[in-house]
This record gives C-alpha cells, structure tokens and sequence, in this order.
C-alpha cells in the first residue's frame, strides 16, 4: 500500500468538500508532471519544503511549505478571438475569485484555507498568516499538453511531543 500523508490527505478532503467544483475529485497528493490533457483541470498538493525545530519544551515543532497547484487546459484559449484568457480568468475565479464587493467567493481555495486555518487543532494549523503567494504559470505537461497553472504557497504548522 502506498503511503499517504495526513496532513496532505486533510487538505485534500477540505478543499474536496468546500472548494471548487471544477476541482471536485480531482485533487491528488504529489504532481505527476504528465497528465492526460482530458481529465485538466486537475489540483495537486505537495510539500515544497520543511524546517523542524526541537525546542527545550520536549516538542518538535514541523512548519511545511504546502504547494498547491491548479492546471488547467491552456489550449482551450488557442483559437479563441476573445481579448482575455479564458483559462486564466477561470484559474483566477477558482484560486482567489472575488465577487463584485471584492470579497472572496466562498468556495474558492484561497477562502476555504481562509475559513478553516482557525478551526484547526493543536496538531495541524494552517497558517496563512506568515505569507500565502500564488504565482501563476505556463506549462508543458508532455505531448500536446499546455496549462495555465496557478502555484499557492503557504504554511502549516504542525506540533509533535518529544517521548
């Protein structure tokens, strides 16, 4: 049985169940880097980076870039006349999309990450705090396979007890 990370895993089934419904089952821990150009658009977590720190308190404390990253099909804007990218606009729509007040649309990631960092225990917290970025990007996922991504970096903080 192949190995599946918790804290991974719970982001998955949080943005799963109140994220957007573009992405609805299609979330998956780690990035393939080639992927079937009919199952985009497609959300893929994973860690970028961890620092440990053992403080005297007998706990080890973990904190976790967490990269999620949106793909979605690029070439559906490759024949079209329209003076924006409709792929972008969608990736905007479901990263940070806001609604005509400027707030945040429920169901978009950046608000359910939002919604839940204060609802988690000691163990888990996401931790938008320090510093959320989203980048967003063009690329090759091998064949005929072109995607607008958007890249979201943030924290989780997690704490473990030394004994």
């Amino acid at each position: 049985m192949q190995y599946e990370d918790p804290i991974l895993a719970k982001l998955r089934n949080l943005l799963n169940e109140h994220g957007p419904k573009e992405l609805r089952n299609k979330y998956y821990l780690g990035d393939p880097m080639v992927v079937d150009k009919s199952s985009l658009p497609m959300c893929f977590i994973s860690y970028e980076r961890q620092s440990i720190i053992d403080d005297a308190s007998h706990s080890i404390e973990t904190h976790s870039t967490v990269l999620i990253n949106v793909a979605y099909d690029l070439t559906r804007d490759f024949n079209s006349t329209a003076k924006r990218s409709g792929s972008h606009m969608t990736l905007v729509k479901m990263i940070c999309g806001r609604d005509s007040k400027n707030k945040l649309l429920p169901e978009t990631i950046l608000s359910v990450l939002r919604r839940f960092q204060d609802d988690q225990s000691d163990e888990l917290i996401i931790d938008l705090g320090s510093q959320t970025e989203i980048e967003y990007v063009v690329s090759e996922r091998g064949g005929s396979v072109f995607t607008n991504e958007a890249l979201i970096r943030f924290t989780v903080r997690t704490r473990d007890m030394v004994g």
